[in-house]
Order: C-alpha cells, then sequence, then structure tokens
C-alpha cells in the first residue's frame, strides 16, 4: 500500500502516432503559459508547456482539472512511448501543507490553555485535515486526472501498456 500524502504516479502508454506527429498534436492543442496558468481560458485541450521530446500540462477543463499535472517524456522508438507522470500540482499541494502547519502553530501558541488541551486539539485538527486531504485527492485529483489522461488517450491514440 502506497502512503504517499499526494499522488505522484507513473504509466508508460504506446501512441498510433510517431514522436514527431505526437509532439506536434500536443502543441496544436497545448496553450502555451505555464501550468499555474489556471485562470486562462482557451478552447485548446491542454495549458502548459511542449518541448521537443517532454511536456508538463494540465487539462484547461474548468473546475477540477488543474489539480493534476501531466509529465511526459516521449521516446522515439517504434511504436512510440510515452512515460506519463501524474502529479497533484504543487501550488495546491503547498497551499495545504501552509494551512495545515499554520493552524497547528495557532494551536499551539493560543494562551490560556493547558498542554493537553492543546495536544487534543491538534490532534483532532490532524484527522480532520487528513479528512480533506483524502477529499481533495480522491475527488478533485482523480476527477482531474480521469479528465486529462482520457483526453491525451483520444488526442494521441494512447494504449496503456504499463
Amino acid at each position: 500500500m502506497n502512503l504517499n500524502l499526494f499522488p505522484n504516479e507513473t504509466s508508460i502508454f504506446e501512441s498510433k502516432y510517431t514522436c514527431l506527429e505526437a509532439i506536434q498534436l500536443l502543441k496544436e492543442n497545448t496553450f502555451e503559459g505555464t501550468i499555474s496558468s489556471t485562470a486562462h481560458k482557451t478552447n485548446k485541450i491542454f495549458i502548459g508547456e511542449v518541448e521537443k521530446y517532454r511536456f508538463k500540462i494540465i487539462s484547461s477543463y474548468p473546475k477540477t482539472a488543474m489539480f493534476c499535472v501531466f509529465e511526459g517524456k516521449i521516446d522515439e522508438s517504434t511504436p512510440t512511448r510515452i512515460t506519463l507522470t501524474k502529479k497533484f500540482h504543487s501550488a495546491f499541494k503547498w497551499l495545504f501543507i501552509m494551512w495545515f502547519l499554520g493552524l497547528t502553530a495557532v494551536i499551539f501558541i493560543t494562551p490560556n490553555k493547558t498542554m493537553e488541551q492543546k495536544i487534543t486539539e491538534a490532534i483532532v485538527f490532524a484527522v480532520v485535515a487528513f479528512f480533506v486531504r483524502y477529499f481533495v485527492v480522491k475527488l478533485l485529483f482523480r476527477k482531474s486526472e480521469q479528465i486529462g489522461t482520457e483526453a491525451l488517450e483520444n488526442l494521441l491514440k494512447l494504449k496503456e501498456i504499463l
């Protein structure tokens, strides 16, 4: 069982397109910008960067799609292989970590409470934070991952092999 706090999963796909065709398709369907450009509205499928044999993109689907970042490496093999890593967006990861640390600090800084009360509150908060993290990962990240993976599979005619 993998107990990562935030998802980071790698899969290998084969594409029906050649390496150069796959790169060209990605470039044509990606709004060029950084993956922090989540506020952009575009008619393109993805937002991000496509370089020679690498890409780092998020889905442009509104609301939940920005939680999953897709980092890919395209090999010049025949058939074309694409190594795809799906990661929790670092901006949201740091937002969660800062929220958790900030509120934990507030619990321990609060005056007029015994250490026992502070520890009890910290434990209760940690449980609540775990459920918030579960909700964000299970619902928002997985939905984002599903939308983005389907878009990549349809665009590049991908078939997962590992």
